[in-house]
């Protein structure tokens, strides 16, 4: 996949619902920020240039140097809603993917199968459990923007507690990446708290196609 460096950009830590942020802090500084992979759109949503089983090989081969088992697919997958389960029975990480009927508005005329949304879940029933959800979080971060992991988990507050009043959803952009901590604060027995990865916002500017051509004399 092809890369690009985007210099002095700005992270932007904005917590609030999926439909507004409740608030919104921002923290810049002389830091490069690498993005692993490029984005693109199609009329309705973003993508990144990267297919589902490219994005798992590169996951697997990642948390195999720390001694975990591969991620494969559930039987009850499809397409475009690819489940990957550590245990063949529950769901660790979630991949939506851009279907073919949905590639015909696509800017680039090659969207189908593109990633659109990671979701990991962290759940947690024990201290092992949540050793390997933080081991999870650092390794997809440094698939998508490498060295970075500290500073986004600080912004979303992922390993540390949160000031009072912090909305269970918060939000950060870095680079070309929008990450989500949804928290849940779970019982005495479990949390299910869940990490997610977007691409940022790009806008929509489609080619505008001329409806009628001058005639030439």
């Amino acid at each position: 996949m092809r890369k690009f460096l985007s210099v002095l950009l700005l992270l932007v830590f904005c917590m609030g619902l999926l439909t507004g942020c409740g608030g919104t802090s921002s923290t810049s500084g002389s830091m490069e920020i690498t993005n692993g992979y490029d984005t693109s759109r199609t009329k309705f949503k973003e993508y990144f240039l990267l297919y589902s089983s490219d994005f798992i090989n590169s996951f697997n081969k990642a948390i195999s140097q720390k001694g975990y088992q591969p991620l494969a697919p559930l039987k009850n997958s499809s397409d475009t809603h690819i489940m990957y389960s550590d245990n063949g029975e529950t769901w660790s990480i979630l991949v939506d993917s851009i279907g073919e009927e949905n590639s015909v508005y696509d800017i680039d005329s090659n969207a189908a199968g593109r990633v659109t949304e990671i979701k990991l879940s962290l759940f947690s029933d024990s201290e092992e459990r949540a050793k390997k959800n933080g081991d999870f979080i650092y390794e997809l971060i440094n698939l998508f923007n490498p060295g970075m992991q500290e500073e986004i988990c600080k912004e979303l507050y992922v390993f540390d507690k949160a000031p009072e009043g912090t909305d269970s959803l918060r939000r950060v952009i870095c680079g070309n990446v929008l990450y989500s901590f949804l928290y849940d604060e779970g019982n005495e027995k479990y949390s299910s708290s869940s990490f997610i990865i977007m691409p940022a916002e790009i806008e929509y500017n489609p080619e505008q196609k001329p409806a009628a051509v001058k005639p030439t004399t």
